[in-house]
């Protein structure tokens, strides 16, 4: 992209065509050969060192994560080493985005610590869909919820947080804080789909986090419907993701705890 398409043969612009393609190839082939065990510890050491690595290997390395996990059983031998990673993910969603920086700084590192914090979002849905057992009965299902029962609890504390953030934000959002209101308005829809996947999977063992997972929610979604109904198409197609996110969790509560919902018909009417 540098040297521009004009200045390369016809040579070159096939190698420069073929080179990212040859690339991603190689570091798919090299996760599969690491074993487990080598492979999770390189991970961990990548995300643990947040000060000496790169943003985009850390989030590269949660994809591989994501990606790897996706492979397995939950009766698989290498299951239990997968979930051991659970809180060194949780780990990444409960840092504090406001301890670093000032000014434009301040600003990257909000971003850049979203960016990691969604990263660990997905993966942890993936581990949720991977390694907790089709039925809710037995010792997987007992060892799979005990660690991502903490897990929900701190994506619901990130989801309040979050969403008493955007909120503030998006009621009077200067030009310098409009790029962070639009990463928090992408995190919560992150937080929002990861509960949808838990509440699913997980189902009456969500039931403490109920009351905190509702309330921010229509509180999120009161607050995008009347952004979007503003003139402002810069913040429409986050906000159209944050409100569908929503519908999507709000739906889900309601085929699988339907009993326990009465007592939200107010807020949610």
């Amino acid at each position: 992209a540098k040297l521009g398409a004009s200045a390369m043969n016809s040579i070159e612009k096939k190698f420069w065509d073929a080179a990212p393609i040859a690339t991603g190839d190689c570091l798919e082939n090299l996760q599969n050969l690491l074993p487990v065990p080598h492979f999770l510890a390189s991970v961990s050491s990548a995300l643990e060192r947040s000060s000496e690595v790169d943003t985009y290997i850390r989030k590269k390395s949660l994809k591989f994560l994501a990606d790897r996990v996706g492979e397995l059983s939950p009766d698989s031998p290498e299951a239990s080493l997968f979930l051991e990673m659970v809180p060194d993910l949780v780990a990444l969603i409960d840092v504090d985005r406001s301890t670093d920086g000032s000014g434009e700084d301040s600003l990257t590192h909000v971003r850049r610590t979203i960016i990691i914090q969604q990263g660990a979002l997905i993966a942890i849905e993936c581990f949720v869909r991977s390694l907790y057992p089709t039925t809710d009965n037995g010792k997987l299902a007992t060892n799979a919820a005990a660690a991502f029962l903490p897990a929900l609890a701190s994506i619901t504390r990130l989801l309040n947080n979050t969403a008493l953030s955007w909120i503030k934000a998006s009621e009077n959002c200067s030009d310098g804080e409009s790029g962070v209101a639009d990463a928090e308005c992408q995190l919560l829809s992150s937080s929002s789909l990861c509960v949808y996947t838990i509440v699913t999977t997980l189902k009456a063992r969500c039931l403490p986090q109920l009351s905190s997972i509702v309330k921010p929610l229509v509180a999120s979604l009161k607050s995008v419907n009347e952004l979007l109904g503003e003139p402002q198409e810069k913040a429409a197609a986050s906000g159209e993701l944050l409100q569908l996110s929503i519908l999507k969790t709000l739906k889900a509560l309601a085929e699988t705890l339907p009993q326990f919902l009465p007592p939200f018909l107010p807020l949610l009417f």
